[in-house]
């Protein structure tokens, strides 16, 4: 009767052992969601953060050349600065460039889509003089640099591993066609969205009374962005670690808000607002739909790069 009792004792304990171990063998299952909310809320902290000390470079320039803006446009500069910082973030929390590689394709990105073609833009319509327009391109250029090098620290290299190595060979090799397609596609998209602002729009006509040069001086800036921009596509494509449609997916983002939105979010003084937001519109709706096609037409499926997808 001593031993039965003793034997159902060590079941008995056995058991409890069991269901312990099982529990704690379980509790990992749930920890992925938990790290899934941390990285998202850092990621949203050092976006923040960024975008913070970005608007703080700005007004340190400002003050430098005797310019400044009100609180309200300083507020919507740091809006602006946000949505900019978290493509460059997603864009870094992708790429398999590492040192100093990684460095320059984000201050490439930045400072070709966000500053110099649309500065050149604006030089073009005479909405902006010579002048202003190498005094903001310089600004520009030095605040990208020191932003460039803030996030490369706040988004670092990756610490998960990959399926692949970041060694893995890559077979990538630009289509002369998709880049002549390439060319004349930006051609059609930016035609096309200024002939539709226009139709909509006819008080445009009368802020750009003066100011629109000629066809062919439009036709050789507008080749060179197209340029500017599949140089920059390139760039994603060849280091992105992501499937096919979320790198397209990813170059229309860019192209879109750094060179088209965020810019045209903070009121100014070169233009009014109807203007402003038209363009906004314009440029947004155009860019976006020039970058996710040209994620496709640059590199053909069977000369597609050789790589870990992730998720």
């Amino acid at each position: 009767m001593g031993n039965s009792s003793w034997i159902k004792y060590k079941i008995e304990i056995w058991e409890r052992l069991r269901r312990f171990a099982a529990g704690r063998l379980a509790m990992p299952e749930k920890s992925p969601k938990t790290t899934g909310a941390n990285l998202i809320r850092a990621f949203f902290i050092k976006t923040l953060t960024a975008a913070l000390l970005t608007t703080c470079l700005f007004y340190a320039a400002d003050l430098l050349v005797g310019s400044g803006l009100s609180f309200s446009q300083y507020v919507w500069q740091t809006v602006a600065n946000f949505l900019i910082i978290l493509l460059l973030g997603i864009y870094l929390h992708s790429t398999r460039l590492k040192n100093w590689k990684r460095y320059l394709s984000v201050v490439a990105i930045y400072f070709f889509i966000g500053h110099f073609s649309i500065l050149i833009e604006a030089y073009l319509f005479d909405v902006s003089d010579l002048n202003m327009t190498i005094l903001e391109m310089a600004r520009g250029f030095f605040i990208v640099l020191l932003i460039s090098l803030i996030l490369v620290r706040l988004f670092p290299v990756r610490k998960e591993p990959i399926k692949s190595n970041t060694d893995y060979p890559v077979r990538f090799r630009i289509r002369p066609l998709g880049l002549l397609s390439g060319v004349f596609l930006y051609l059609f998209i930016y035609g096309l969205a200024g002939f539709v602002l226009q139709a909509s729009y006819p008080e445009f006509l009368e802020f750009y009374k003066g100011k629109i040069p000629s066809f062919s001086r439009i036709a050789g800036v507008q080749i060179i962005r197209s340029f500017l921009f599949m140089g920059i596509a390139i760039v994603v494509l060849r280091s992105c670690l992501l499937a096919k449609p979320k790198t397209a997916l990813l170059i229309a983002m860019l192209f879109s808000v750094l060179g088209g939105i965020a810019p045209l979010i903070p009121p100014n003084e070169l233009m009014p607002g109807y203007v402003r937001i038209g363009h906004f519109f314009e440029v947004g709706i155009s860019n976006f739909l020039y970058g996710y096609i040209l994620g496709y037409i640059l590199v053909s499926n069977s000369e597609e790069k050789e790589k870990a997808f992730v998720t």
